[in-house]
């Protein structure tokens, strides 16, 4: 993990998998950012409460935060930052909220 990674700043493009027409939503966020606050970044710009279970991810590892009779990851997303992944242009990963709906960005 570099130390210019966490101190990078990332745009992502927001976007709410099959609905039409398509809305998009742009967050910056830094490179020190854990997916356990991106997952609440995410809830603000799509004007929800968090009361569903969610998941990211990212180049075929799922990460979230596991709840007791639930869903179980093996990395706690609290302890996981952006800046911990080499990005590049253009890469994609989906964040799903409310496995019941499953709501797929």
């Amino acid at each position: 993990m570099g130390d210019n990674r966490l101190a990078a700043v990332y745009q992502f493009k927001i976007h709410l998998l099959g609905i039409s027409p398509q809305i998009s939503l742009h967050v910056l966020v830094l490179g020190d950012t854990s997916l356990a606050e991106l997952h609440h970044i995410f809830q603000v710009a799509m004007g929800w409460e968090n009361w569903h279970p969610h998941s990211f991810h990212i180049w075929g590892k799922a990460y979230g935060i596991g709840y007791a009779g639930g869903t179980y990851f093996a990395d706690n997303s609290c302890r996981v930052h952006l800046g911990d992944f080499e990005w590049r242009a253009n890469d994609r990963f989906t964040y799903t909220y409310d496995f019941g709906d499953y709501w797929q960005h």
